[in-house]
């Protein structure tokens, strides 16, 4: 009886994870879509990429399936993954009658309360989604922008004033941690009211920006092994795992904490003394508990909190690296470099000049092409853009994608199609110009302008825009039109990205885009 209930307590288990591999791998409602087999069974072989023995490298390991097995392949046992900038309509439509829901499988914080759950960008319903989005955009729109220019340009001034401060010294700059500074001041005071202060330390704040970095770290490892990630995170700190990714997500979580703290009770207060539209122009906290698109459930300090870590962590790293990216290009292309100061000074005649406002400044035809080229080749958001399309099957060269099945698409591979943009890790500002250089390398700038889509598509594409080209056109021209700077020791090679942890990484053993500063431009 003893071996019968040995041999029992074996036998059924192992039935069971033969019947799951066969039922996955042959059975499924997507089992006819072609991909490699374990990843049809278990997203354990995601693990292999993105975890160990390598790390954040899924993404781009996703070019040698699509090379095997085609433009359309099966990433997981219920995940697909297309690669052709033809489809990227039919995947993020603009039409709001087209519900696409974010998929559990990628927002795993989902259902926790914490880590930017019940926030908007981590809300999976596509309704719900639209109205928290509606509660916010109002103070992201072009014209609050433009309203609150001078919050952005009094940070900029200072950045500014601080890489003149670097003249013919021996101290170098390392241009993304200085313009995650800026990024990060910037956001954190559209958010709260007052910033973390990052560009007052001599430093720029990198352990705030090393901290933002290392938090991001955690979501393959939670994807993968969610029920083990939420465990982990609920423990008491000291019986936690040492860990500097869980370490800095939890400083990250107090951090935010903190400043919403002080947002949301200045807000509730004014809430209550003034009225809503007044209230409303202050912060995006304020905006949001006066918003009559919210119910009480959404105007609590957890959900505003759950908004806050995502718009900080969203509104500093990709803007920071996509200046960063662009200030390396114009510095290391003399013609680039000559082009853009040239322009510039039509608008700043001298480096003492007054910082000309956006509403100029997005004139200047060649340093927009500049800044969107850099936004391509930047790679801000590398990671796959996972939805759901609830209502509707979708199919893709004669194959099915049932309703509910979790796809999506990389604006890596968007950006990086040779047949949209020709020789795609190079730097060419042209190919969003109409000129002689366009024509002569047949350059087709209106399919490159059409298929630009570092904010995302669709109608959950990124809130920030607005906000984004701004601090791009006020600081690339603030910086080239006063500060004169040369690279040191810095190559291409410092400014690609070769992990991905859906924001994309520098390598890890580069010192950096380093500059010295040699005084006015």
């Amino acid at each position: 009886m003893a071996s019968l209930t040995l041999l029992t307590i074996i036998i059924l288990p192992l039935a069971y994870l033969v019947s799951l591999v066969i039922y996955r791998i042959y059975f499924t409602r997507i089992s006819h879509i072609p991909g490699p087999k374990l990843a049809s069974v278990t997203y354990l072989y995601h693990a292999w990429y993105d975890l160990w023995p390598h790390q954040g490298r899924f993404t781009f390991h996703l070019e040698e399936l699509h090379k095997r097995y085609g433009p359309i392949i099966r990433i997981g046992p219920d995940e697909v993954h297309i690669k052709d900038v033809n489809y990227v309509n039919e995947i993020y439509p603009s039409d709001h009658r087209r519900k696409r829901n974010k998929s559990a499988l990628f927002f795993w914080m989902v259902g926790t309360d914490e880590f930017g759950d019940h926030s908007a960008g981590a809300t999976l319903d596509h309704e719900t989604h639209r109205a928290k989005r509606n509660s916010m955009a109002p103070y992201f729109s072009a014209r609050m922008v433009r309203d609150l220019e001078p919050r952005i340009l009094g940070k900029v001034t200072l950045l500014r004033d601080k890489f003149l401060a670097f003249s013919n010294s021996n101290q170098l700059v390392e241009l993304r941690n200085a313009m995650s500074g800026l990024t990060l001041d910037v956001i954190s005071e559209y958010s709260f009211g007052s910033s973390f202060g990052a560009l007052n330390s001599n430093d720029f704040g990198r352990p705030l920006n090393n901290m933002l970095l290392q938090g991001v770290k955690v979501h393959p490892f939670a994807r993968i092994f969610r029920p083990l990630a939420i465990f982990i995170f609920r423990l008491p700190r000291w019986l936690m795992p040492a860990s500097e990714i869980l370490d800095n997500s939890i400083k990250y979580d107090t951090l935010i904490s903190s400043m919403t703290q002080s947002a949301f009770t200045d807000a509730m207060a004014s809430c209550e003394n003034e009225k809503a539209s007044e209230a409303a122009h202050r912060t995006i906290v304020h905006s949001m508990l006066a918003a009559e698109s919210l119910g009480p459930e959404d105007k609590t300090f957890a959900r505003l909190k759950a908004d806050a870590m995502v718009l900080i962590g969203a509104g500093t790293e990709t803007t920071a690296r996509t200046l960063a990216t662009a200030l390396y290009h114009i510095l290391a292309t003399p013609r680039v470099y000559d082009k853009v100061l040239a322009e510039v000074r039509t608008i700043m005649p001298s480096a003492d000049s007054p910082i000309p406002p956006v509403t100029k400044i997005c004139q200047l035809k060649y340093l927009t092409a500049v800044l969107e080229e850099s936004l391509r080749i930047a790679h801000g958001v590398a990671g796959r853009l996972s939805r759901i399309a609830p209502d509707e099957d979708l199919f893709y060269d004669g194959l099915k994608l049932p309703k509910g099945v979790t796809f999506s698409q990389s604006m890596y591979y968007i950006h990086s199609d040779p047949s949209v943009y020709p020789f795609p890790d190079e730097f060419h500002p042209e190919r969003f110009l109409e000129g002689e250089e366009a024509v002569s390398k047949k350059w087709d700038v209106a399919l490159a302008k059409e298929h630009l889509q570092p904010f995302g598509k669709g109608t959950r594409n990124c809130l920030g825009i607005n906000l984004a080209w701004s601090e791009l056109y006020l600081t690339v021209g603030a910086l080239i039109g006063s500060v004169k700077m040369e690279l040191v020791d810095t190559g291409k090679e410092d400014v690609m990205i070769v992990k991905e942890y859906f924001v994309g990484y520098l390598p890890e053993a580069s010192k950096g885009i380093r500059v010295k500063v040699l005084g006015k431009s």
